[in-house]
């Protein structure tokens, strides 16, 4: 465009030709865009080096010369500049946005003006010089107002200034057409939309030109400030949409409508607003597009299609909400699977609005949100939500207890290198509860602006960057990129812009909210801004209908209940505010408190239900058992009647059985008895053949197994017949083979052959060999063998081979088996043989014998077994018959049990139902109840959790007046709605458990409802509670609660309460957080929150929380108490949110049962002894009926079947029912008893009830002053101590009186030395008032109207006679008629008016007798209120004789300072604190009392408390704890003692009186003294001893020294006004006098009532002070009694004042009206105020001469005041302006709105203005009489009679007199002085004096001109100032000038007469001292305080 080309020629040829170039205009119009693009883009590289520099609010000089030189290098010592050969152009933009300072420069700007002044700066740590060379600077600003400040004219002009104004409308159409057309050719959309680019650019063009005029930025719309980024963003939001979304041109069109919405329309505040920009977009769619809308609501997003990613995302129109809603629905689960921490989110259309609003924001690039909403509106959750829904990063910093700057540094770093580095799109959202420091928003109004932070990066980390970026800019590259260092910075900084959305969550609370805005504009300049409005009520139906859609009510109650809780909601906010205006207390109502309201409901309603219907079912349980015990009585009966018959035919058939079987049983007997005799016969037999057989087969055990192995040796040959060959086959067998096979033979029986002998002899030999060998080849020989009959083997065989061959040592099977295997066979067979042979010859008689005896037994047993047959055909008949006896006697038995049973059973029930009969009615009654409970459940749960949800917070009167609002409500609807609620809604009774509570008040919780209520909020809340706690009542009942839990107490300033934290949460143990103040560590948050999350497997993982950097286990039985010992705290929403705000102060009630359970504890031990034993022994029966109670209804419930037939049951109720009546009984006598010593309690009721009222009486003096606390525990001690020490008596009444009187005195007495002086006749007015209401004496009404005089408007009634009564008196007057007791008063007084004012006119009204009959009618404070109306200076003393008659002469004496009292009341814990104001000094009087205790010398050790004396301070208490020593931090030294007794005394007790008149005359204000001086007890102290050493080293008292030592030294080295100085030598000239000593009772005042007492002990003196009058009288101080009036007034206001601020202050109105009052102001003022003088038009009719100065005096005077006129009416305008917001409010107006609000001068015009005390009407219009005294002058010419108290600078109106003397008479002006002499006239009209002026104007205060005498005279009584008339200021040579009497009169510009030196080396205040004739002493004058005044 044109203004594009020019800008950027302008600025070429600047830079080319090195000059510095500053563009100025509005924001949005392209300054920065312009000279960034021409830096970065259009500058040769090897010539320049550009550089960027951005202010801000909070730029400091520092940072801008840190951030200057770390572009430049260093090119030799001292010489800083870019490399060589290059330019460095630096673009400082938002110039002028540094703060001023207190002086009005801005540092940073001062600092470049340094840099083109002089060219160099100075290094900041070295202080040495720097050069700067080659450098340029370029700078944009914005025109000044918010925070852009003016730029001195110093600075600018070294600048060629070119201004960059608004686009015209030309250039805006061409430029946004052009980018909408090319971005449409571009994306090829459809032709037919083409056209509509044009009509959207002029529609948009519209919109923005109509907000500009009609959205104004207001104070309370500060934020309504748009500029051509607004324009920008809606055109931009149109192109984020892509063709294939746009279905029509209409589409199209309702894109246009939705993005003026989210620019415009998103960020208004109010409904007005609302609907004036939905009436002109409706306009503009019409005019524009030519369509008709009605429905303007629509939604844009690129959230619908959840699947697609980055660019496919596409932009378009949500069709249908339902189906948004579904898909916000499943991205909350997602992020709920995905995320630890839960989010429970409601969605409704709402929450929908404002999320698509952030994801739009999301969707453009570089878009931010500003969002504005109370906490808990829900603008984080939704910035996370849509973050998720985005596939974007979130980043919030984690706020910590040592989270600084350095981290918030680091947290930058991290965010950027994600976004810029790494590419990452994320979402950087930060809360105001997150700025720990300001700085923060610095940064981040950079990073709105520039997308980085200035020096953020190091030099090494910036390299790190630049190398992440290059791959990704080398890709994008162009063939020409530029890849410098600085190129790729700016790349990188590009894609932070893209990449990186920051969402801001701003609370519209406070100031905060404004100031910021102010000072960092990119706030608004570069974010989207989102209101979030209240929840509208459709939203809070939604919302409570979604949580309760799973709570099991009737459609009918759900219906019901939503408009409920919607009442509840509004109603708390109505509350609050209420709260706020009628106590000064804050609370905020918020969305959040509303689902704190339904899910409490939610889950209390189920938990409750459960309880009541449970134990309903168990009262339903018994009384069905004993319902059904009594229906079976008449059955039982019945069945007895039918079983008596059976049981006597049974009985009968048994009898006849028992014989038959008796006869049976002698038969079986006898058969029996034979059987058994045989028997044993046989079993004789069979035990004799038994031990045969055993015998026999013993013996043959042995011979078995040899056989065996025989036989198996014998089988082995057979089976292997090989072995029998070989032996047969040989010829010669060895011999062991022969003597075997020989054996074999002999057994054989075979005889042997006789051969020859083989050895040669001749004889035969019988040989076996031949016989055996035959043998052997018998095919049988080995069967026969087997078969062998072993048992009959002949004799002579066995004979044989025992005799040869057994005896053979060579037959032996193992020398055999060496011969042949089968000879070994054969030889252990024959062994065998042998051995069986042996053992059955033994055993074969024994055989025979068995077998006999075998045949005999079985005879025998064949015999028994058929006996035996016989007996048991008998025996079976018996049994049958004994069967059925058994069956017949079971039968009998069978029903005697029944009958026996039944009996029993009508028995029991008998018993039952007559043991537990009384508890029928009582268990009925028990279910009726909690029928009706459960009934009442719904409405009652629902009340309760609206207490716990909203009133947490609220004293105890606010919540009783809302929950008796909320039963009303229900009550209302259940009328129509069966919505039932219990008639008196009670919280404990609805949530609370009598035994816990019970337990509360054991550990300390006051016993009140108020209290019982706070606990169980704490019990049932889901929030943690935070206990607002001054008088320490929670933390008492917590600490002792919680005792045996192991709870840990922290505070945050523990440097390890985390740890502590971590400790407790893992474990489970309770914590409790005390003393916090308005905010807590950000690092709580999530503990407050309850941001748990389960780690590992999902189901079955742990619970844990992250706390700072830790994750931690978290328990379950975690409590977490807070406490804070605030009286008022203000806790904002987002903390108020967080947790569940209770009010814990003290209630009188609560109070008032402690106090009487004190008293009564020491008062009647025993008694209280037997109450507590009483309570605790309740407690336990009651605990034990109710686990009796419960013990027979669960034996009832549990007890299956019939309860009747259950012994154990039965035996239980049974003793249950009698321990119950037991306890019932003793239950009955404990009642009895205790409610007799509730009656003996009763009696000290009221001391109890004074002493509370007492306790209220101090709880709100912090009002006055904050260090008059008093705890609980404090006072609490006091009344124990008042109870020990007070009178004692036998008779009730006189010992409570005695008790009230001293407990009400000592308290005064404590209370009293805290306060000061003027504070303590307030105390005792406040003491006797509450008294006094309480006792009905005195209404409300009455004393409200005594404090303020009412509240009326315009006074129609005139004034009866305005010459003594002045209109304030008047109105008052006729206020008071509304007082019930002033009835009538009105009209005495309009009839009587001069019999009132004689009333007035007494010198002591207030003991006055009122005209009759209102004498009478009217008791002594009505009486009071009447002349308060006449006489406000009488109040005082008024209240003074009040208090007296109320409560004694003693409640207005305060007590002097006890310090051996004050002593007693400490300890070695509780220190004595000395709080001094000026003039005290109680260090003597320590060391003395210290002395007197015998601690002096080692035992004493002060310290004074300067730099670096904390340390040894510590060490010093250190030691002296363990040494037992006293430490004192302050000055110390010593006293001393006098040898010249009586001179002494008297100089002394003149001393003293001197002392205590300087420090009393302060009283007086400015009259007393010009500057209050603080003179102390050690000026005191130090002339003491002077005045000692001078009496007892001179003979003559020297009276000049020690008067020039006390007065010029002691008491004058603190006195820095030279009148005080005046006036102090003239006070203590009294006193250090001759006449003092000599003269006996010398006169100190003129009345004689003080005077100086001749010599006396110590205490007679004392006496004798204490004698003074109260009330001393300003004779005493050399002052004239009118000045009393003017320190009553004074004391009057402060009085009432005081006393309104400790009744609890009254807010101011609302915001509407204010801005309404100061436009009326602004108006007023500006109306009157006429043109400026015109100063060249005035130098040209009053030119400079020689001989009139005054014509200088004038102009220069007309100058003055033309620079204050300025600042007044640009000051006005702009502040309706500001009003209007056609500017924006900035903090300089609004000091000025708040002090117009208030009717004060604002501090702006007062730099500029003239000494000034009026108020601001009065200021006015003395301004404009000033004015006009200027212009008359102007107009008329010189005056004859100037108007002294006109003039802006008085002295050079005086020199001006002067010099026109000197001029005329040729004298040199400085040996000229003035003489004066006062005309007795007013005006004349002989024209101006010869020489010198006549002036007028003047006031004399503190005396009068008497016009007759022309001298000064005394005052007329109540007449405080006197007008002088006119004086002729005569200049002459001082030599010339005569004094006379003349008293030297100083003049002052105001009243106040103290004032500051200024420049020119005059004070502000003092003009010159003028001498008048007096026919008095000076003195009499200077004590009087008189002067002249130039105005009142």
């Amino acid at each position: 465009t044109m203004d594009t080309a020019r800008t950027a020629y302008l600025l070429d040829i600047c830079i080319s030709h090195r000059r510095p170039i500053l563009f100025v205009g509005p924001t949005g119009t392209g300054k920065s865009v312009y000279i960034k693009d021409k830096l970065m883009n259009n500058l040769s590289k090897d010539k320049y080096l550009p550089a960027f520099v951005n202010f801000s609010a909070k730029t400091t000089a520092n940072q801008t010369q840190g951030l200057i030189m770390s572009k430049l290098d260093k090119r030799r010592k001292g010489v800083y500049g870019p490399p060589m050969g290059k330019q460095c152009v630096i673009f400082v933009d938002d110039m002028n946005m540094p703060a001023r300072e207190v002086y009005g420069a801005q540092p940073p700007i001062e600092l470049l003006r340094q840099y083109f002044d002089h060219g160099n700066w100075y290094d900041l740590s070295e202080t040495s010089k720097i050069s700067l060379v080659d450098i340029i600077i370029v700078a944009a600003m914005g025109p000044p107002g918010g925070a852009r400040n003016p730029v001195t004219p110093r600075f600018t002009r070294h600048f060629n200034i070119i201004s960059t104004l608004e686009f015209s409308d030309e250039t805006m159409v061409k430029i946004f057409t052009t980018l909408m057309s090319t971005h449409m050719k571009a994306h090829e959309w459809p032709s037919d939309l083409h056209s509509t680019a044009q009509q959207i650019v002029n529609a948009t063009m519209n919109v923005y030109k109509e907000a500009m005029v009609n959205l104004l930025p207001t104070p309370a719309k500060s934020h309504y400030t748009f500029n051509l980024r607004d324009f920008s963003r809606v055109v931009m939001g149109c192109l984020l949409m892509k063709k294939q979304s746009i279905e029509n041109k209409k589409t199209f069109i309702r894109l246009f409508v939705h993005e003026v919405f989210r620019v415009f329309y998103d960020r208004l505040v109010d409904a007005t607003d609302q609907s004036w920009l939905y009436n002109l977009t409706r306009t503009m769619v019409k005019d524009h597009f030519k369509e008709n809308y009605d429905n303007l609501s629509m939604v844009f997003g690129d959230y619908m299609n959840m699947e697609a990613e980055g660019e496919d995302r596409l932009y378009e129109e949500v069709k249908s909400i339902d189906e948004f809603t579904n898909v916000v629905q499943l991205s909350l689960e997602e992020y709920n699977q995905t995320h630890k921490a839960q989010m429970d989110l409601v969605v409704f259309r709402y929450l929908l609005e404002h999320l698509s609003r952030i994801s739009r924001v999301l969707k453009s690039p570089g878009g931010n949100a500003l969002l504005v909403g109370v906490g808990g509106s829900g603008r984080q959750s939704l910035t996370r939500l849509a973050t998720a829904m985005a596939g974007m990063t979130l980043f919030q910093p984690e706020i910590s207890k040592s989270y600084g700057i350095p981290e918030w540094k680091e947290d930058l770093k991290n965010l950027l290198r994600a976004a810029g580095a790494q590419g990452k799109k994320t979402v950087f959202l930060i809360t105001d509860t997150q700025i720990k420091d300001e700085s923060f928003l610095e940064d981040v109004d950079s990073l709105l602006n520039t997308a980085e932070v200035a020096n953020l990066f190091a030099a090494d980390e910036k390299q790190e960057l630049i190398e992440a970026v290059r791959p990704v800019m080398a890709q994008n590259a162009g063939p020409n990129t530029d890849f410098s260092p600085l190129a790729m910075f700016s790349f990188f900084v590009s894609r932070c812009r893209d990449n990186l959305h920051i969402i801001i969550a701003f609370s519209p609370i406070g100031d905060a909210f404004r100031n910021r805005l102010r000072q960092f504009p990119s706030l608004i300049n570069c974010c989207t801004i989102d209101w979030f409005q209240p929840w509208p009520a459709d939203a809070l139906e939604l919302v409570a209908n979604k949580f309760l859609e799973n709570l099991e009510l009737s459609d009918h109650e759900r219906k019901e209940i939503v408009p409920i809780c919607q009442h509840f909601h509004t109603s708390s906010r109505n509350l609050s505010e209420a709260f706020l205006s009628e106590m000064g207390r804050h609370n905020y109502v918020t969305p959040t408190s509303y689902l704190e309201l339904i899910a409490s409901f939610k889950k209390l309603l189920n938990e409750k239900r459960e309880t009541v219907l449970k134990a309903k079912k168990r009262y339903m349980g018994g009384l069905d058992k004993l319902k059904f015990a009594s229906a079976q009585v008449a059955e039982m009966q019945k069945e007895l009647q039918e079983l008596q018959p059976q049981l006597i035919i049974t009985a009968e058939e048994n009898s006849k059985l028992l014989v038959v079987i008796e006869k049976e049983t002698v038969i079986v007997e006898e058969r029996t008895k034979v059987v058994q005799a045989d028997e044993a016969v046989a079993n004789e037999q069979a035990a004799e053949s038994k031990a045969l057989k055993d015998e026999c087969e013993s013996d043959l055990a042995e011979a078995i197994p040899a056989l065996e192995a025989a036989q198996l040796k014998v089988n082995g040959l057979i089976k292997g017949p090989a072995d029998i060959t070989i032996v047969k086959s040989m010829k010669n067998p060895p011999a062991g083979v022969k003597l075997v096979m020989s054996a074999v033979c002999v057994m054989r029986d075979i005889k042997p052959e006789k051969i020859p002998d083989p050895s040669g002899k001749g004889d035969k030999i019988l040989d076996y060999w031949g016989p055996s060998k035959k043998l052997l080849g018998d095919m049988n020989f080995l069967g026969a063998l087997q078969t062998y009959d072993k048992d009959n083997i002949p004799v002579a065989i066995m004979k044989k081979i025992r005799s040869e061959y057994m005896t053979n040592p060579d037959f032996d099977p193992v020398k055999v088996a060496k011969a042949s295997s089968a000879a070994e066979g054969l030889c252990k067979w024959i062994n065998a043989m042998e051995v069986y042979d042996r053992v059955a010859k033994v055993v074969a008689p024994k055989k025979i014998k068995l077998a006999a005896a075998e045949q005999s037994l079985s005879e025998t047993m064949a015999v028994l077994n058929a006996k035996r047959a016989e007996l048991k055909e008998v025996q079976d008949r018996l049994a049958e018959l004994q069967f059925n006896f058994k069956t017949a006697t079971e039968k009998k038995q069978q029903l005697e049990f029944q009958v026996d049973l039944c009996s029993k059973k009508l028995d029991r029930a008998q018993k039952l139902i007559g043991g537990l009969g009384g508890e029928k009615t009582r268990w009925t009654q028990a279910a009726g109840d909690l029928q009706t409970q459960y009934d009442n459940l719904t409405g009652d749960v629902l009340i309760s959790s609206g207490v716990i949800a909203y009133l947490g917070a609220f004293t105890a009167g606010f919540r009783k007046r809302c929950t008796s609002d909320w039963t009303k409500q229900c009550q209302v609807l259940y009328v129509a709605h069966d919505i039932t609620c219990s008639d008196n809604f009670s919280l404990s009774a609805t949530l609370g458990d009598l035994i816990k509570i019970r337990a509360w008040n054991i550990a300390g919780l006051p016993t009140d409802q108020f209290s019982v209520d706070n606990g169980v909020i704490v019990d049932n809340s889901r929030r943690w509670p935070l206990m607002i706690d001054p008088q320490g009542q929670a933390n008492k009942w917590v600490k002792n609660s919680e005792k045996e839990n192991k709870l840990s107490v922290i505070k945050l300033t523990n440097t390890d309460y985390m740890r502590v934290m971590e400790n407790s949460i893992q474990f489970g143990t309770p914590v409790l957080l005390e003393n916090v103040a308005e905010e807590l560590d950000p690092s709580l948050e999530p503990l407050l929150l309850k941001q748990t999350f389960k780690q590992g497997e999902m189901l079955c993982g742990v619970l844990c929380i992250r706390l700072g950097e830790n994750v931690i286990e978290y328990s379950s039985d975690f409590r977490f108490y807070i406490t804070t010992k605030l009286r008022n705290p203000h806790y904002m929403p987002e903390l108020a949110t967080k947790v569940s705000l209770l009010n814990f102060m003290i209630t009188p009630e609560g109070l008032e049962d402690q106090l009487l359970g004190i008293v009564v504890a020491k008062e009647r031990p025993e008694l209280e002894e037997e109450r507590n034993v009483l309570i605790l022994q309740s407690a336990s029966n009651k605990k034990q009926l109710k686990e009796i109670e419960d013990k027979i209804l669960y034996t009832l419930s549990s007890s299956e079947g019939n309860i009747l037939e259950d012994e154990s049951a039965i035996l239980i109720l049974d003793s249950s029912k009698v321990l119950s009546d037991d306890i019932q009984k003793k239950q009955k006598i404990a009642d009895i008893t205790e409610q007799k010593i509730a009656e003996s309690r009763e009696g000290y009721r009221p001391i109890a009830k004074h002493s509370s009222i007492l306790f209220f009486s101090i709880t709100d003096l912090p009002n006055i002053d904050p260090m008059y606390q008093y705890s609980l525990m404090w006072f609490v001690n006091l009344y124990i101590n008042s109870i020990m020490d007070s009178n004692k008596s036998k008779i009730l009444e006189k010992r409570l009186r005695y008790l009230t009187d001293h407990f009400t005195y000592n308290l005064y007495c404590n209370v009293c030395r805290s306060l000061f002086e003027k504070d303590k006749l307030l105390f005792s007015l406040i003491l006797c008032a509450n008294l006094t209401l309480a006792k009905g004496e005195l209404t409300r009404e009455e004393y409200l109207f005594f404090l303020t005089g009412g509240v009326g408007l315009e006074n129609k009634r005139a004034n009866p006679d305005s010459s003594w009564l002045s209109d304030k008196s008047w109105d008052e007057i006729c206020r008071m008629k509304d007082l019930p007791a002033f009835r009538g008063f009105l009209d005495h007084f309009q009839d009587n008016v001069q019999e009132w004012r004689k009333v007035y006119d007494l010198k002591e009204p207030q003991n006055a007798q009122l005209p009759a009959p209102w004498d009478r009618k009217l008791n002594e404070f009505q009486r009071m209120t009447a002349i308060r109306c006449l006489r406000p200076d009488k109040v005082v003393p008024m209240i003074r004789q009040f208090v007296l008659e109320k409560l004694g002469r003693k409640f207005v004496e305060p007590p002097p300072f006890d310090l051996a009292k004050s002593y007693a009341d400490s300890n070695k814990a509780i220190p004595l604190i000395f709080v001094l104001s000026p003039g005290a000094d109680p260090m003597a009087a320590l060391m003395k009392f210290a002395a007197d205790k015998g601690f002096d010398g080692e035992k004493f050790n002060a310290i004074s408390l300067g730099q670096g004396q904390g340390p040894i301070a510590a060490r010093m208490i250190e030691s002296a704890m363990k040494d037992g020593t006293w430490v004192a931090l302050q000055n110390c030294t010593l006293i001393i003692i006098c040898s010249k007794e009586d001179v002494f005394e008297k100089l002394l007790f003149g001393l003293c009186f001197f002392h205590a008149l300087v420090q009393e005359r302060r009283k007086f204000g400015p009259l007393g003294w010009n500057i209050p001086y603080g003179f102390n007890e050690s000026d005191l102290r130090i002339s003491v001893r002077q005045l000692q050493i001078f009496i007892n080293e001179y003979e003559d008292i020297p009276f000049t020294a020690v008067t020039y030592l006390t007065g010029e030294c002691n008491y004058g080295g603190r006195v820095t006004d030279d009148w005080d100085r005046r006036l102090l030598r003239s006070v203590l000239k009294d006193f250090y006098s001759p006449p003092l000593v000599h003269e006996h009772k010398y006169k100190v005042s003129p009345s004689g009532n003080y005077y100086v007492p001749p010599s006396m002990a110590y205490e007679e003196y004392i006496e004798f002070i204490k004698a003074f009058p109260i009330a001393q009288q300003p004779e005493v101080f050399g002052m004239h009694e009118n000045v009393d009036i003017s320190k009553e007034l004074q004391e009057t206001r402060q009085l009432f004042d005081s006393v309104l601020l400790a009744l609890g202050s009254q807010a101011e109105g609302g915001a509407g009206k204010t801005d309404d009052a100061l436009n009326e102001i602004s108006v007023d003022i500006l109306d009157k105020l006429p043109k400026d003088f015109d100063l060249e038009a005035a130098l040209e009719r009053y030119p400079v001469t020689y001989g009139e100065s005054m014509n200088t005096v004038l102009v220069q005077e007309m100058e003055r005041f033309n620079n204050l006129l300025r600042v007044i009416r640009s000051t006005l305008i702009n502040l309706r302006k500001a009003i209007k917001g056609l500017v924006v409010m900035n903090s300089e107006l609004e000091a000025v709105a708040g002090s117009l609000l208030i009717g004060k001068v604002p501090a702006m015009w007062m730099k500029k203005s003239y000494p000034n005390l009026k108020p601001l009407g009065s200021y006015i219009n003395n301004f404009l009489a000033r004015l006009k005294f200027l212009q008359d002058w102007y107009d008329q010419g010189k005056p004859d009679i100037f108007w002294i108290s006109g003039f802006f600078f008085t002295q050079a109106f005086l020199t001006g007199a002067r010099q026109n003397y000197a001029r005329k008479y040729t004298i040199p002006i400085d040996k000229l002085d003035f003489e004066y002499d006062v005309l007795p006239f007013d005006e004349t009209d002989d024209g101006a004096p010869p020489d010198g002026v006549y002036v007028h104007g003047l006031y004399l205060d503190g005396a009068r001109w008497d016009r007759k005498k022309g001298v000064l005279s005394e005052q007329h009584p109540k007449i405080l100032f006197d007008t002088v008339p006119i004086i002729w200021l005569k200049p002459n040579k001082t030599d010339n000038i005569k004094t006379g009497r003349d008293y030297n009169c100083p003049v002052y510009k105001t009243s106040e007469r103290k004032g500051t030196l200024s420049t020119t080396g005059h004070s502000t205040n003092y003009v010159l001292a003028i001498r008048l004739p007096s026919d008095r002493p000076e003195d009499h004058w200077i004590k009087r305080g008189t002067a002249l005044l130039c105005a009142l």
